[in-house]
């Protein structure tokens, strides 16, 4: 996969992931894990209905959305782009994986 559809990909999921989320907190099936991780209710993979199903699919666009953030930033590292563009994708994982978790009050 190119580099232009992997930025592509990172672009959507990370979109989709905000989306979701918020019909996460809408639903209100924040807890629907529990406040466990990576477990989600004692288990891997959990039994998927109602709330656990709403939060456990929101775990894993995230997980998707991190392996597709990591395998672009190596593509891009690898290839012969310019100091700029390795700049920017060190500040795309920073901002990705380094961000504090604001939550807010509903």
């Amino acid at each position: 996969m190119t580099i232009k559809r992997l930025a592509l990909l990172t672009i959507l999921l990370t979109y989709l992931l905000i989306v979701f989320g918020g019909y996460v907190a809408s639903s209100k099936s924040g807890m629907g894990c529990g406040p466990e991780w990576p477990l989600c209710n004692g288990d891997v993979v959990p039994t998927l209905h109602g709330d656990t199903l709403i939060e456990f699919t929101h775990r894993v666009i995230g997980a998707v959305l991190g392996i597709v953030s990591i395998i672009l930033f190596a593509k891009i590292l690898r290839s012969e782009a310019g100091s700029m563009v390795h700049t920017l994708v060190y500040w795309m994982l920073a901002l990705l994986y380094c961000t504090p978790k604001v939550r807010f009050q509903l």
